[in-house]
């Protein structure tokens, strides 16, 4: 790849990330001006509830796994992993990061039980999701074989399966 073409790739990746992180941040507005709007406690629940298994389920044993076994050179760089991770949630599901993310923005949405909310999610995660095809494709190129093996181990984000693969697999 030319340095132009990477250059312009991370200036996309740039206007991409910081649009879906204005668009996560109106989420966040909602949330605060429209909290349980349509007076469903339920789904308020049901999104605190979702937030916290993103967080400690999902995107928290996701990063520390990254940081203890995807060989990067220092904690700060725990995205540039040197390694296939393949344990912890990584044995799992492929992507807890994005699904993590994606728990977040449905969280969200029924938190605030707003059409705005709603309005601003929904491109948020079919972004995530195309993000997250892209980035097997890198895997793919990155890691070779092992990532089509792991690909066959570990669901994109299916937990169940990933649990059900992952307790006969022992």
């Amino acid at each position: 790849m030319s340095e132009q073409t990477t250059t312009r790739t991370k200036k996309r990746e740039l206007v991409e990330t910081s649009i879906f992180g204005l668009l996560f941040l109106g989420q966040v507005v909602m949330c605060v001006l429209f909290y349980n709007s349509a007076g469903l406690v339920f789904l308020v629940y049901l999104g605190w509830a979702l937030l916290a298994v993103g967080f400690f389920a999902l995107g928290g044993p996701a990063r520390r796994a990254f940081q203890r076994r995807g060989g990067a050179k220092s904690r700060e760089e725990w995205l540039q992993t040197q390694q296939l991770v393949e344990s912890g949630i990584y044995a799992v599901i492929r992507h807890p990061m994005y699904l993590g993310f994606m728990v977040y923005v449905a969280a969200l949405m029924l938190i605030a039980q707003h059409w705005l909310s709603v309005l601003l999610g929904g491109p948020i995660l079919v972004y995530l999701y195309v993000s997250m095809r892209a980035e097997e494709r890198i895997n793919l190129q990155k890691f070779g074989h092992d990532y089509r093996d792991y690909m066959q181990r570990a669901p994109r984000m299916n937990v169940l399966v990933g649990l059900f693969r992952l307790a006969f697999r022992r």
